[in-house]
């Protein structure tokens, strides 16, 4: 029985529509409700009515380069096998159902188009949460939210080591509205690997908070990488 699905989508080989097997629940195929590992290449939107919340038994699922909806944002949060999770969304928040997530260990997000997302606090409370990158804007805790939902933030106030207590590598691209990162994930006995893109504020508080690891232990243990 297959426990893995690759999907490459050749628009002249077959259509994706609301009938594919994988994303209806309804055609009851016996092998899609027991993958494991579901990736999807080569698609930029998921056929109208599809669905992933019969998926449950999935521990892998990379949708890179699909726009997600807000209803299968919230299916995914039903998927509580899941390990590793990649997605592309437009959303200014994932939803309260990934909290849900208990096993997730690999986290990344593409926000399409540059737009910010707000990461709720009892999202960070996921305890074998290790490895998070987001792309494009992705914030946590927001300081001020407009009427037009744009965020302004400029501060992260959290206690990275009791949110955070697995986590081994941070990377952060593209948020130009944080100011410095909290000196507590230098608490963080695991973290292994700071990683900053395109955020040039960042990196005193980058640099301050490595100091401090050395320091506490007494050995260079934190790796760094900082490209402005």
């Amino acid at each position: 029985m297959a426990r893995g699905i690759l999907i490459r989508f050749k628009k002249y080989i077959f259509r994706l529509n609301e009938n594919f097997v994988v994303f209806n629940p309804e055609k009851k195929n016996p092998y899609v409700k027991h993958l494991l590992s579901l990736k999807v290449c080569k698609v930029l939107h998921l056929p109208h009515k599809s669905h992933l919340k019969h998926l449950r038994l999935l521990k892998s699922l990379d949708l890179k380069g699909i726009t997600l909806t807000d209803s299968l944002l919230n299916e995914i949060g039903m998927l509580v096998h899941l390990k590793y999770l990649i997605i592309q969304t437009k959303a200014k928040a994932l939803p309260p159902s990934f909290s849900n997530l208990c096993n997730l260990e690999t986290l990344m997000v593409d926000n399409a188009e540059g737009s910010y997302m707000i990461l709720s606090p009892c999202f960070w409370s996921l305890a074998k949460l290790q490895d998070v990158r987001m792309k494009c804007g992705a914030l946590f805790e927001p300081t001020v939210l407009d009427e037009d939902l744009r965020v302004e933030f400029s501060e992260w106030q959290v206690d990275a080591e009791k949110s955070f207590p697995v986590l081994e590598k941070l990377c952060i691209s593209g948020c130009d509205k944080l100011m410095e990162i909290p000196d507590s994930f230098g608490d963080i006995a695991s973290l292994e690997l700071i990683k900053v893109w395109h955020s040039p504020q960042l990196k005193e508080s980058t640099f301050k908070i490595k100091e401090y690891v050395e320091e506490m232990t007494g050995d260079d243990k934190l790796e760094v990488e900082f490209y402005g």
